[in-house]
């Protein structure tokens, strides 16, 4: 029986509850106030050696020994599940296989897959035909290798200031979730991933706001849209895509404008026709740096995903602890960090937020409902202005980017980590006014201190066979870094931080032979930029996994999980979107699930996920607040609601009350949930 295909761009435990948490208005309140104290300073222990002796790994006993008598080919697809499947799959022969394709599926409506998201702009009864282009319609089955290339001209009748993206895709039948790309010339605008299709067809659609990016799309280009895919006797799905642009101009209403000029950071091979994206450790990340000499402001924005063995780099553990179980674990620690790094000086850093993508932990978690960001992955900003005054000497400089993890045996970060961190980025620019004029500065302070880290682990024995029993890690890394320099613009001075304080918790828990997991993950953080703008954040990340086996006449695997997952967030959403003044916006989403799967008969999943954001709107077109609650259950939606407000809502009550307008917005969608739950 053939196997899946390795792709080089894959897809992209005690239950805890069963339904979202849901909260008061008031305590919706509270939990903001919450939020932004900061109580996770700590200094450098000392720590236990992990190989001494009570925490030295012992090979334990496999449970999983069982001749399959009847095998849906879906689990064995489960890459999460990996360790536990691999036997199963292996002693798999063409009698054993199960295809869940049931002849009444297919007189079905493709299911409907979305993402809960703040849409960019408020929905229109029609634009003018002229500015609404499609830019690519392609199917996607044999495609490793073979991008759509095509060529992207700008309207030449319709005027705009705005510019959305909708990228719909459509399948059937049996396939792998894949990451996606989108390239602009060398430059890579937009990162999603597919749904996983079902035997009757899925269909899904995201709207991306695409202003950011308008320096480049008023000018011809190469359109290059990377999604890799296979199609054989077994997998069977093809990816139908269509992109098209909706080009519109309204009036703009936050201060601030979209990049003069947008940068490459890739292996631009776009001349050959291929993306120009990186794999990063395999490849090194370090290009030349030369800015124009009236850059008054500079931002690196990064995309990086783990794939491959890096797909779920979060569950990972410390090296010294991958052979605790008979089954050898995934290494290099669970922490990863982003660097960027100008002439070998570590000039800011990012923590990468965890993104389930449709074939993650257990696929019934994510019909209908997708994970966060699944469909639009995020990229990190990295304000590099403070540079600018050394920058701007008429030298030679060299940017680079690396993905570093935690070793737990020399207590330093190191680029050791496994393959195929897809990776690029973008440097985006603003210009001084007069075209004539040399930026220079002075550069006040460079302080970038080793990060502190604390690693406790704990492993128990089984006490009659001395085999392991127990492994638990807790890792903590706690890091600050300051860029500070002042610019001299031809409209004056102007003072240019770059502050970044962050800190993370994280704790893997497993046993019976890591058949049983419960893990969690805590990333906060704070970043002060150009013009003092701040982004705080607050992730939190939660799931429970546990497989089990039966030696019955109907022998199976049992997978089971329960997911939390929560992001908060205020203030500027992105640095390199060119808005500025973005402190009162805010958002809160809150999203839980419950999955299972038994290898011979398939699983069934509910997910609920809380939405609630408000922010001031880049133009009269945009969303300034938008709540929503939708539930899911067996590839149904059960309940949804939603409510969005538009730029009018700015207009009534001042641009001066949206902080505390928003707060009590976004805390309503709490409350109704509440009522309705």
């Amino acid at each position: 029986m053939e196997k899946p295909h390795p792709r080089p761009f894959p897809p992209a435990s005690s239950p805890r509850r069963n339904k979202v948490l849901l909260y008061t208005t008031v305590f919706s309140l509270a939990l903001f106030s919450c939020f932004w104290l900061r109580n996770a300073s700590f200094t450098t222990p000392l720590l236990p050696s992990p190989n001494s002796a009570p925490h030295t790994p012992k090979p334990g006993q496999s449970t999983l020994q069982l001749p399959p008598k009847s095998l849906l080919r879906d689990t064995c697809e489960f890459r999460y599940w990996r360790k536990q499947t691999d036997q199963l799959c292996a002693a798999a022969t063409d009698e054993t296989w199960i295809d869940d394709e049931r002849i009444e599926g297919w007189e079905r409506e493709p299911l409907k897959v979305f993402q809960v998201h703040t849409p960019p702009r408020k929905p229109h009864v029609e634009d003018e035909p002229e500015c609404v282009v499609q830019l690519m319609r392609h199917t996607f089955a044999f495609s490793y290798g073979k991008p759509f290339v095509g060529e992207y001209e700008p309207p030449n009748k319709c005027a705009w200031n705005n510019v959305v993206f909708n990228v719909t895709m459509m399948s059937k039948g049996r396939q792998f979730d894949r990451l996606a790309m989108l390239f602009l010339d060398d430059v890579e605008v937009w990162r999603t991933s597919t749904a996983e299709p079902t035997s009757y067809g899925i269909v899904s659609t995201y709207i991306k706001d695409m202003t950011p990016y308008s320096t480049l799309l008023r000018s011809k280009k190469k359109i290059i849209f990377e999604l890799g895919n296979l199609v054989n006797d077994v997998y069977t799905g093809s990816f139908d895509v269509t992109l098209t642009a909706t080009f519109y101009t309204a009036k703009a209403i936050a201060e601030g404008e979209p990049a003069h000029q947008i940068l490459p950071i890739s292996t631009r091979r776009s001349d050959a026709d291929s993306p120009s994206h990186f794999l990063v450790p395999e490849q090194k990340i370090d290009v030349p740096l030369e800015l124009p000499e009236n850059t008054i402001r500079a931002v690196v924005s990064v995309l990086a995903s783990g794939n491959e063995n890096e797909e779920f780099w979060y569950t990972n553990v410390p090296d010294s602890y991958i052979n605790t179980f008979p089954t050898p674990l995934p290494g290099h620690g669970p922490f990863r960090e982003i660097q960027v790094l100008i002439d070998g000086k570590l000039a800011g850093v990012a923590w990468p937020e965890i993104t389930v993508f449709t074939g993650g932990i257990v696929p019934s978690f994510w019909r209908p409902v997708v994970g966060i960001n699944t469909f639009d992955l995020p990229s990190y900003d990295i304000e590099i202005t403070p540079w600018l005054p050394e920058l701007l000497d008429s030298q030679p400089h060299r940017l680079q980017i690396k993905i570093m993890s935690y070793d737990d045996t020399t207590n330093m970060l190191t680029e050791s980590i496994s393959n195929n961190w897809i990776t690029s980025g973008r440097i985006f620019l603003w210009t001084d006014s007069d075209a004539n004029w040399k930026t220079t500065g002075l550069t006040l302070q460079h302080y970038t201190p080793e990060p502190q880290t604390q690693l406790t682990p704990l492993l128990s024995r089984d006490p009659t066979s001395q085999l392991n029993d127990t492994l638990e890690i807790t890792t903590q890394i706690h890091r600050t870094l300051t860029h500070l320099s002042y610019l001299q613009t031809s409209q004056g001075v102007k003072y240019t931080p770059w502050i970044q304080t962050l800190t993370y918790a994280h704790t893997n828990h497993l046993s019976q032979n890591a058949a049983k997991q419960h893990l969690t993950t805590k990333t906060s953080g704070t970043h002060i930029a150009f013009a003092h703008d701040t982004r705080d954040y607050n992730h939190h990340f939660t799931v429970d996994t546990l497989s089990s086996s039966s030696s019955s006449e109907h022998d199976y695997i049992e997978l089971e999980a329960v997911l939390h997952h929560t992001v908060a967030e205020k203030g500027a959403k992105s640095f390199s979107d060119g808005l500025l003044h973005q402190r009162t916006a805010t958002l809160v989403t809150e999203l839980t699930g419950t999955a299972s799967w038994k290898s011979n008969h398939g699983g069934n999943g509910r997910t609920e996920q809380v939405w609630g954001e408000t922010r001031p709107p880049r133009d009269a077109d945009g969303v300034v607040s938008y709540a929503r609650r939708v539930v899911a259950e067996g590839d149904r939606v059960t309940e949804n609601w939603e409510r969005a407000q538009g730029s009018g809502w700015v207009d009534r009550v001042g641009m001066g009350e949206i902080e505390e307008r928003g707060m009590v917005e976004v805390g309503r969608v709490w409350a109704l949930a509440e009522e309705r739950g």
